[in-house]
């Protein structure tokens, strides 16, 4: 039972990453001026996902190859390399696209329902800046990261 579980538990972080951009198709095609124009999605999303599912299971076979160990984790991988201009280039390509995932997937959504509001007063791009100034100014997450003390245990 216990196998069964870490599988559906494994299965369901798999499909996470397909979930946010499901519900996003939505609001980006919405924009278009051809509906055609979305159903390149059915080729693109499946060919990236699984293109950048076998670069890690690539990188992660060469790391048992050249360290003696199985490394998932990208960033200590990292750690491995003598290189430092390597390490620099790859480390802020992944600071690079973690920060644009989310600031289309979460900005977006935010400024299209902000848009559904006020239709009148507030457009996809207002939204997407009012959304980053309540998320990253507003609401200050130095200060709640600060004082929750069990928050930073767990990330």
């Amino acid at each position: 039972m216990l196998t069964v579980t870490i599988k559906i538990q494994r299965y369901a972080q798999t499909e996470s990453a397909y979930a946010n951009v499901c519900l996003e198709v939505n609001p980006l095609s919405d924009t278009n001026h051809h509906s055609r124009r979305q159903y390149i999605q059915l080729i693109i999303i499946p060919v990236a996902f699984t293109l950048a599912s076998f670069v890690g299971i690539a990188v992660t076979s060469a790391g048992i190859t050249l360290y003696g160990q199985v490394i998932w984790d990208p960033l200590k991988l990292i750690d491995h390399w003598d290189n430092r201009a390597a390490a620099f280039f790859t480390s802020f390509s992944f600071t690079l696209g973690t920060l644009g995932t989310n600031i289309s997937a979460n900005s977006l959504s935010a400024g299209n329902d902000m848009t559904a509001l006020w239709p009148r007063y507030i457009n996809i791009r207002r939204g997407q800046v009012i959304c980053a100034f309540l998320g990253g100014w507003a609401l200050c997450p130095w200060e709640i990261l600060a004082r929750c003390v069990r928050l930073r245990r767990k990330l």
